[in-house]
Parts: structure tokens; sequence; C-alpha cells
């Protein structure tokens, strides 16, 4: 599957063909908060909050109770606001996220071929 091959990528260090390969992903199956979710954090990761925010509200619309996403977008909401001088988008997203209950770890909600664990998909092979 596509999202195994993605993982793969993003593991040898080929950003472009993880992102790539995960969006052909989501072009197939729209409804999956788990790569709408990995591809934010890759975006994160990359240092483009602009392009990781989107990915992580859809994160959270198609499933609410998403904890690391959640949290992970008010993350991205904080970082967009610093660069315009303002924190408030952040602080909504940390009460939600408190309501959701304290120390919930969110796992992926349906097996997702050749990922374990959302954190998984973050760890590279060392050259």
């Amino acid at each position: 599957p596509a999202v195994v091959l993605a993982g793969l990528y993003w593991q040898q260090g080929d950003d472009a063909a993880a992102v790539r390969t995960y969006e052909e992903s989501l072009a197939v199956d729209p409804s999956n908060a788990d790569v709408h979710y990995i591809l934010g954090m890759i975006h994160l990761l990359q240092d483009d909050p602009g392009k990781a925010a989107p990915a992580l509200k859809e994160a959270v619309r198609l499933r609410p109770d998403f904890t690391e996403a959640l949290a992970s977008l008010g993350h991205v909401h904080m970082l967009l606001e610093q660069g315009r001088g303002g924190g408030e988008g952040a602080v909504a997203h940390d009460d939600q996220v408190r309501r959701l209950g304290r120390g919930v770890r969110q796992t992926v909600s349906q097996p997702v071929p050749g990922i374990e664990q959302h954190h998984h998909v973050f760890q590279r092979d060392e050259p």
C-alpha cells in the first residue's frame, strides 16, 4: 500500500517522495485522519507550519478526539501567531486538549499498514 511506501521514503530521507505518496494515499482515502496527521507532522518537522496547519486541522475535523493531532495543531497555531505577534490561537487548542483528558495518549484509530505508532514514522534510518 501507498502508506507503507511513503513510510519507507520518509525513513530513507526522501521527504518529497514521502509527502507525494502520502498525498496520493489521501486521494484514495481522504477520510484517513492518521495520514493527515502524519503529513502535518512532516510539514512541521520541515519548519513549514503554514502547510502543517491544514493537514492537522483536517485530522482533527475527521476525528475530534485525536489528542496528538489537536495538541500539534495548537503548537502550529502558536508558531504561526508568534510570527504575527500573538498567541491566542494556541491557548484555545490547549484548553481543548485539557478537556479531552490529561495524560490521554491517542494512537492510530485503525491499523494503517506499516505504521504501528505515529512516532515511529518520524524516525529515520541512520546512514
